[in-house]
Protein backbone atom coordinates (compact mmCIF):
# COMPACT_ATOMS: atom_id res chain seq x y z
CA UNK A 1 0.00 0.00 0.00
CA UNK A 2 1.14 3.82 -0.45
CA UNK A 3 0.97 5.75 2.67
CA UNK A 4 -0.28 9.35 2.22
CA UNK A 5 3.16 10.68 4.50
CA UNK A 6 6.10 10.30 6.17
CA UNK A 7 4.84 10.10 9.73
CA UNK A 8 2.44 7.39 8.48
CA UNK A 9 4.96 5.37 7.26
CA UNK A 10 7.23 5.99 10.16
CA UNK A 11 4.09 4.95 12.13
CA UNK A 12 3.31 1.49 10.19
CA UNK A 13 7.21 0.55 10.78
CA UNK A 14 6.96 1.33 14.36
CA UNK A 15 3.75 -1.00 14.51
CA UNK A 16 5.00 -4.00 12.39
CA UNK A 17 8.35 -3.64 14.57
CA UNK A 18 6.27 -4.20 17.72
CA UNK A 19 4.75 -7.07 16.79
CA UNK A 20 7.40 -8.92 15.67
CA UNK A 21 9.06 -8.90 19.06
CA UNK A 22 6.27 -10.70 19.87
CA UNK A 23 6.78 -13.09 17.58
CA UNK A 24 4.24 -12.28 15.12
CA UNK A 25 5.21 -12.34 11.47
CA UNK A 26 3.96 -11.71 7.31
CA UNK A 27 2.17 -8.43 9.30
CA UNK A 28 0.02 -6.98 6.30
CA UNK A 29 -0.59 -3.19 6.58
CA UNK A 30 -3.30 -1.54 4.25
CA UNK A 31 -5.25 1.39 3.46
CA UNK A 32 -8.42 1.69 4.71
CA UNK A 33 -11.02 3.09 2.69
CA UNK A 34 -12.14 6.93 2.50
CA UNK A 35 -14.53 6.73 4.99
CA UNK A 36 -15.36 9.79 6.79
CA UNK A 37 -13.50 8.87 10.46
CA UNK A 38 -11.35 6.07 8.54
CA UNK A 39 -7.85 5.23 10.85
CA UNK A 40 -4.73 5.98 8.80
CA UNK A 41 -4.06 2.63 8.42
CA UNK A 42 -4.95 -1.21 9.32
CA UNK A 43 -2.55 -3.78 10.35
CA UNK A 44 -4.14 -7.09 9.59
CA UNK A 45 -1.99 -10.66 10.70
CA UNK A 46 -2.73 -13.93 12.02
CA UNK A 47 -2.47 -15.49 15.46
CA UNK A 48 -3.47 -19.24 16.29
CA UNK A 49 -5.13 -19.38 13.10
CA UNK A 50 -7.49 -16.52 13.57
CA UNK A 51 -7.28 -13.17 11.88
CA UNK A 52 -6.56 -10.32 14.20
CA UNK A 53 -6.83 -6.34 13.02
CA UNK A 54 -5.83 -2.94 14.09
CA UNK A 55 -6.79 0.05 12.80
CA UNK A 56 -4.18 3.21 13.75
CA UNK A 57 -4.05 6.61 13.89
CA UNK A 58 -0.69 8.66 13.43
CA UNK A 59 -0.42 12.33 14.39
CA UNK A 60 2.27 14.81 14.73
CA UNK A 61 1.38 15.70 18.00
CA UNK A 62 -1.53 13.97 20.76
CA UNK A 63 -4.18 15.93 21.55
CA UNK A 64 -7.43 14.71 23.84
CA UNK A 65 -9.51 16.17 21.38
CA UNK A 66 -8.09 13.86 18.54
CA UNK A 67 -8.61 10.78 20.74
CA UNK A 68 -12.08 11.53 21.28
CA UNK A 69 -13.09 11.64 17.54
CA UNK A 70 -10.91 8.24 17.02
CA UNK A 71 -12.85 7.11 20.10
CA UNK A 72 -16.45 7.71 18.69
CA UNK A 73 -15.58 6.20 15.41
CA UNK A 74 -13.44 2.93 16.50
CA UNK A 75 -15.46 -0.14 15.15
CA UNK A 76 -12.35 -2.40 16.00
CA UNK A 77 -9.58 -2.51 18.10
CA UNK A 78 -7.40 0.89 17.50
CA UNK A 79 -3.95 2.27 18.51
CA UNK A 80 -2.55 5.96 18.23
CA UNK A 81 0.88 6.81 17.44
CA UNK A 82 2.47 10.22 17.78
CA UNK A 83 6.58 11.11 18.10
CA UNK A 84 6.13 11.94 21.71
CA UNK A 85 4.00 11.47 24.54
CA UNK A 86 4.07 13.39 27.42
CA UNK A 87 4.06 12.03 31.64
CA UNK A 88 0.11 13.01 31.57
CA UNK A 89 -1.16 12.18 28.49
CA UNK A 90 0.79 8.12 29.13
CA UNK A 91 -0.46 7.87 32.42
CA UNK A 92 -4.25 9.08 31.02
CA UNK A 93 -3.94 6.28 28.22
CA UNK A 94 -2.70 3.52 30.20
CA UNK A 95 -5.63 3.89 32.46
CA UNK A 96 -8.28 4.45 29.72
CA UNK A 97 -6.14 1.18 28.42
CA UNK A 98 -5.86 2.52 25.14
CA UNK A 99 -3.18 1.39 22.80
CA UNK A 100 -0.31 3.23 22.09
CA UNK A 101 3.04 4.01 21.32
CA UNK A 102 5.37 6.77 20.39
CA UNK A 103 9.06 7.00 18.53
CA UNK A 104 11.23 7.30 21.85
CA UNK A 105 9.87 3.74 22.61
CA UNK A 106 7.13 3.92 24.80
CA UNK A 107 4.63 1.32 23.78
CA UNK A 108 1.47 -0.22 25.59
CA UNK A 109 -0.52 -3.15 23.25
CA UNK A 110 -3.06 -5.44 24.78
CA UNK A 111 -4.78 -7.59 22.15
CA UNK A 112 -5.50 -11.57 22.47
CA UNK A 113 -1.75 -13.46 21.97
CA UNK A 114 -0.49 -9.37 22.05
CA UNK A 115 0.95 -8.23 25.01
CA UNK A 116 3.62 -5.04 24.78
CA UNK A 117 4.00 -3.16 27.57
CA UNK A 118 6.40 -0.89 28.60
CA UNK A 119 7.25 3.06 29.71
CA UNK A 120 10.97 3.59 27.87
CA UNK A 121 13.52 1.04 25.75
CA UNK A 122 16.07 1.45 23.06
CA UNK A 123 15.19 -1.27 19.97
CA UNK A 124 17.78 -2.44 17.80
CA UNK A 125 15.53 -1.41 14.75
CA UNK A 126 15.13 2.75 15.18
CA UNK A 127 12.12 4.12 13.78
CA UNK A 128 13.34 7.38 11.35
CA UNK A 129 11.05 10.51 11.36
CA UNK A 130 12.06 13.69 11.90
CA UNK A 131 9.47 16.81 11.61
CA UNK A 132 10.12 19.57 8.99
CA UNK A 133 11.95 22.69 10.60
CA UNK A 134 8.94 24.55 9.16
CA UNK A 135 6.36 22.94 9.87
CA UNK A 136 3.41 25.36 8.92
CA UNK A 137 0.72 26.34 12.27
CA UNK A 138 -2.62 25.94 10.41
CA UNK A 139 -3.88 28.69 12.63
CA UNK A 140 -1.46 31.39 11.63
CA UNK A 141 -2.31 34.50 9.66
CA UNK A 142 -1.96 33.29 5.91
CA UNK A 143 -1.89 29.35 6.60
CA UNK A 144 -5.10 29.56 8.31
CA UNK A 145 -6.84 30.16 4.12
CA UNK A 146 -6.48 26.53 3.82
CA UNK A 147 -8.29 26.02 6.84
CA UNK A 148 -11.10 28.51 6.44
CA UNK A 149 -11.47 27.46 2.95
CA UNK A 150 -12.07 23.72 3.93
CA UNK A 151 -14.85 24.79 6.75
CA UNK A 152 -16.17 27.01 3.84
CA UNK A 153 -16.96 24.15 1.78
CA UNK A 154 -17.00 20.70 4.60
CA UNK A 155 -18.63 18.42 1.96
CA UNK A 156 -15.64 18.57 -0.89
CA UNK A 157 -12.82 17.20 -1.66
CA UNK A 158 -10.36 20.06 -2.67
CA UNK A 159 -7.15 19.16 -4.32
CA UNK A 160 -3.68 21.10 -3.42
CA UNK A 161 -4.02 23.08 -6.91
CA UNK A 162 -7.95 23.79 -6.12
CA UNK A 163 -6.47 25.34 -2.10
CA UNK A 164 -3.72 27.48 -3.50
CA UNK A 165 -6.38 29.30 -6.30
CA UNK A 166 -9.20 29.80 -3.38
CA UNK A 167 -6.72 31.11 -0.92
CA UNK A 168 -4.02 33.18 -2.86
CA UNK A 169 -0.81 30.95 -1.44
CA UNK A 170 1.55 29.41 -3.75
CA UNK A 171 1.24 25.80 -4.65
CA UNK A 172 3.93 24.39 -2.40
CA UNK A 173 2.91 26.68 0.78
CA UNK A 174 -0.52 25.84 0.67
CA UNK A 175 0.33 21.88 0.13
CA UNK A 176 2.80 22.51 3.29
CA UNK A 177 -0.21 23.65 5.44
CA UNK A 178 -2.40 21.25 4.15
CA UNK A 179 -0.06 18.15 5.09
CA UNK A 180 -0.31 20.24 8.03
CA UNK A 181 -3.52 20.56 9.16
CA UNK A 182 -3.77 16.36 7.79
CA UNK A 183 -0.78 15.69 10.65
CA UNK A 184 -3.37 16.92 13.31
CA UNK A 185 -6.16 15.26 12.38
CA UNK A 186 -8.47 17.47 11.53
CA UNK A 187 -8.58 16.72 7.79
CA UNK A 188 -7.79 13.84 5.26
CA UNK A 189 -6.30 13.09 2.50
CA UNK A 190 -8.62 11.21 -0.31
CA UNK A 191 -8.44 10.60 -3.97
CA UNK A 192 -9.74 13.37 -4.66
CA UNK A 193 -8.17 15.69 -2.59
CA UNK A 194 -7.87 16.83 0.98
CA UNK A 195 -11.64 16.92 2.73
CA UNK A 196 -12.13 18.62 6.25
CA UNK A 197 -12.62 14.89 8.84
CA UNK A 198 -13.12 16.49 12.43
CA UNK A 199 -13.73 20.59 12.72
CA UNK A 200 -14.70 19.67 16.20
CA UNK A 201 -11.02 19.50 16.84
CA UNK A 202 -9.95 22.11 14.67
CA UNK A 203 -11.99 24.83 16.74
CA UNK A 204 -11.03 23.35 20.02
CA UNK A 205 -7.34 23.74 19.15
CA UNK A 206 -8.15 27.38 16.84
CA UNK A 207 -9.34 28.99 20.14
CA UNK A 208 -6.58 27.94 22.19
CA UNK A 209 -4.24 30.19 19.93
CA UNK A 210 -6.39 32.68 18.92
CA UNK A 211 -9.06 34.98 20.68
CA UNK A 212 -10.42 38.54 19.59
CA UNK A 213 -8.36 40.65 21.63
CA UNK A 214 -5.42 39.80 19.41
CA UNK A 215 -6.91 42.33 17.02
CA UNK A 216 -6.01 46.02 17.78
CA UNK A 217 -9.43 48.44 18.56
CA UNK A 218 -10.28 51.68 18.61
CA UNK A 219 -13.55 52.57 20.41
CA UNK A 220 -15.70 55.63 19.42
CA UNK A 221 -18.34 57.71 20.67
CA UNK A 222 -21.03 57.61 17.94
CA UNK A 223 -24.57 59.91 18.28
CA UNK A 224 -26.63 57.66 16.24
CA UNK A 225 -28.99 54.47 16.65
CA UNK A 226 -27.21 51.05 16.45
CA UNK A 227 -29.05 50.75 12.66
CA UNK A 228 -28.15 54.16 11.58
CA UNK A 229 -24.30 53.32 12.51
CA UNK A 230 -24.04 50.12 10.67
CA UNK A 231 -25.86 51.57 7.64
CA UNK A 232 -23.67 54.73 7.31
CA UNK A 233 -20.83 52.52 8.26
CA UNK A 234 -22.34 50.49 4.83
CA UNK A 235 -22.20 53.29 2.50
CA UNK A 236 -19.47 54.93 3.43
CA UNK A 237 -16.87 51.19 2.66
CA UNK A 238 -19.02 50.81 -0.31
CA UNK A 239 -18.41 54.15 -1.72
CA UNK A 240 -14.45 53.79 -0.68
CA UNK A 241 -14.15 49.65 -1.86
CA UNK A 242 -13.02 49.17 1.93
CA UNK A 243 -12.99 45.81 3.34
CA UNK A 244 -15.47 45.65 6.24
CA UNK A 245 -17.47 43.23 8.39
CA UNK A 246 -19.91 43.03 11.73
CA UNK A 247 -18.29 40.76 14.43
CA UNK A 248 -19.58 39.81 17.66
CA UNK A 249 -22.92 40.50 19.02
CA UNK A 250 -23.85 42.76 15.94
CA UNK A 251 -23.20 40.06 13.50
CA UNK A 252 -24.92 37.53 16.09
CA UNK A 253 -27.96 39.65 16.17
CA UNK A 254 -28.02 39.60 12.37
CA UNK A 255 -26.95 36.07 11.92
CA UNK A 256 -29.30 34.17 14.81
CA UNK A 257 -31.20 36.47 16.38
CA UNK A 258 -30.31 35.63 19.68
CA UNK A 259 -29.66 38.89 21.21
CA UNK A 260 -30.94 42.30 20.30
CA UNK A 261 -29.18 45.85 20.94
CA UNK A 262 -26.85 44.66 23.47
CA UNK A 263 -23.36 45.94 23.19
CA UNK A 264 -21.27 48.30 21.09
CA UNK A 265 -21.36 47.36 16.88
CA UNK A 266 -17.84 46.02 16.94
CA UNK A 267 -16.56 46.13 12.86
CA UNK A 268 -13.65 45.12 11.02
CA UNK A 269 -12.42 47.56 9.14
CA UNK A 270 -9.63 47.86 6.36
CA UNK A 271 -9.35 51.57 5.10
CA UNK A 272 -7.06 51.75 1.67
CA UNK A 273 -5.85 54.71 3.29
CA UNK A 274 -6.10 57.09 6.59
CA UNK A 275 -7.71 59.65 4.38
CA UNK A 276 -10.20 56.96 3.99
CA UNK A 277 -10.61 56.09 7.64
CA UNK A 278 -11.07 59.83 8.18
CA UNK A 279 -13.60 60.37 6.16
CA UNK A 280 -16.01 57.25 7.06
CA UNK A 281 -15.53 58.32 10.67
CA UNK A 282 -16.43 61.72 9.85
CA UNK A 283 -19.33 60.38 8.05
CA UNK A 284 -20.55 58.76 11.48
CA UNK A 285 -19.60 61.95 13.71
CA UNK A 286 -17.06 59.61 15.32
CA UNK A 287 -15.42 60.65 18.53
CA UNK A 288 -12.43 58.49 19.26
CA UNK A 289 -12.88 57.72 22.93
CA UNK A 290 -10.88 55.83 26.04
CA UNK A 291 -13.58 54.28 27.77
CA UNK A 292 -16.78 52.95 26.70
CA UNK A 293 -18.94 54.08 22.89
CA UNK A 294 -20.85 53.08 20.41
CA UNK A 295 -18.92 51.63 18.41
CA UNK A 296 -15.36 49.19 18.46
CA UNK A 297 -13.00 49.47 15.02
CA UNK A 298 -11.17 46.72 14.91
CA UNK A 299 -7.91 46.47 12.61
CA UNK A 300 -7.77 42.39 11.64
CA UNK A 301 -5.25 40.52 13.76
CA UNK A 302 -5.96 38.02 10.43
CA UNK A 303 -5.60 40.63 7.49
CA UNK A 304 -7.43 39.85 4.66
CA UNK A 305 -8.18 36.31 5.73
CA UNK A 306 -10.61 37.43 8.08
CA UNK A 307 -12.75 38.16 5.26
CA UNK A 308 -12.99 34.81 3.53
CA UNK A 309 -16.05 33.24 3.51
CA UNK A 310 -17.57 36.46 4.81
CA UNK A 311 -21.47 36.57 4.39
CA UNK A 312 -23.50 39.71 3.19
CA UNK A 313 -27.17 40.34 4.10
CA UNK A 314 -29.54 42.61 3.05
CA UNK A 315 -26.04 44.81 1.99
CA UNK A 316 -24.25 44.68 5.68
CA UNK A 317 -21.31 42.62 5.69
CA UNK A 318 -20.33 40.30 8.45
CA UNK A 319 -17.72 37.95 8.90
CA UNK A 320 -18.16 34.09 8.22
CA UNK A 321 -20.01 32.00 11.30
CA UNK A 322 -16.25 30.19 11.57
CA UNK A 323 -14.50 33.74 12.41
CA UNK A 324 -17.37 35.07 14.10
CA UNK A 325 -17.59 31.75 16.70
CA UNK A 326 -13.55 32.10 17.18
CA UNK A 327 -14.51 35.83 18.11
CA UNK A 328 -17.41 34.94 20.12
CA UNK A 329 -16.20 32.28 22.62
CA UNK A 330 -13.40 34.78 23.98
CA UNK A 331 -16.01 37.60 24.64
CA UNK A 332 -16.73 38.51 27.69
CA UNK A 333 -20.38 39.63 27.28
CA UNK A 334 -22.75 37.15 26.59
CA UNK A 335 -20.02 35.69 24.21
CA UNK A 336 -19.82 31.55 24.85
CA UNK A 337 -23.75 31.46 25.31
CA UNK A 338 -24.20 32.83 21.68
CA UNK A 339 -21.61 31.11 20.28
CA UNK A 340 -22.95 28.05 21.25
CA UNK A 341 -25.93 29.21 20.05
CA UNK A 342 -24.41 29.87 16.62
CA UNK A 343 -22.75 26.48 16.57
CA UNK A 344 -26.02 24.55 17.05
CA UNK A 345 -28.34 26.44 14.73
CA UNK A 346 -26.02 27.27 11.55
CA UNK A 347 -22.67 25.30 12.20
CA UNK A 348 -23.33 21.65 13.57
CA UNK A 349 -25.66 20.37 10.25
CA UNK A 350 -23.04 21.58 7.22
CA UNK A 351 -20.04 20.36 9.32
CA UNK A 352 -21.58 17.57 10.70
CA UNK A 353 -21.27 17.96 14.50
CA UNK A 354 -23.48 15.91 16.39
CA UNK A 355 -24.94 16.86 19.99
CA UNK A 356 -21.61 14.88 21.47
CA UNK A 357 -19.31 17.07 19.50
CA UNK A 358 -21.25 19.82 20.52
CA UNK A 359 -20.92 19.01 23.36
CA UNK A 360 -17.07 18.58 23.87
CA UNK A 361 -16.18 21.63 21.65
CA UNK A 362 -18.41 23.86 24.49
CA UNK A 363 -17.33 22.30 27.11
CA UNK A 364 -13.58 22.52 25.66
CA UNK A 365 -13.39 26.52 25.20
CA UNK A 366 -15.71 27.27 28.15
Amino acid sequence: MKLESDIELAGAELVKSLLEEVGIADVIVEQPSDARGAPDFVVRWYVGGQQQELAVDVRARYSEAWLDSIQRAAVRPFMIVVPRLGPQARKMLRAKKVNHADFGGLAYLRLPGVLVDRERAVRAKKVRWAPSSREANPFSKRASRVLRTLFANPDQALKITELASRTGLAVGWASAVAEAIVNRGYAQHFQDGVKLLDPASALVDWTREYGWRRNEQRIYRVPLQREEIIERMRLACEQSESSWGLTLLAAAERRVGYVRDEGPVHVYFSPKSELVEQAVLERLYAEESRGEGELVLLEPYYGPSTYIAREDEAGVKAVSDLQLFLDLVDYPVRGLEVAEVLLRSRMAKPLQLGARDIHRVMEAVG
